[in-house]
């Protein structure tokens, strides 16, 4: 009789560990499939700020905007002028 009770026992438990398992794969496999969608939508938004910042760093437009904005020009000849040495 304790026997059986034992076994009984044990089969349940094994059972519940079993059902236990499975219902924690499945959850693992849906927080896998939303990580991985979620990589994929940070992976398009790396590549988009990636084009942003080329775009704001271009020479034409940094030329562009300091000739609007801060009214600058061109310099008309580079004349370089050295320290004098002691």
């Amino acid at each position: 009789m304790i026997i059986r009770i034992g076994t009984v026992v044990l089969l349940a438990g094994m059972a519940l560990l079993y059902v236990w398992q499975h219902a924690k794969v499945m959850q693992l496999g849906y927080e896998m499939v939303n990580l991985r969608m979620k990589r994929a939508e940070l992976l398009q938004k790396n590549k988009l700020w990636q084009v942003e910042l080329a775009a704001l760093k271009s020479p034409e437009r940094i030329e562009r905007m300091a000739r609007e904005n801060l009214n600058m020009q061109p310099a008309d000849r580079v004349e370089i002028v050295e320290p004098e040495q002691k």
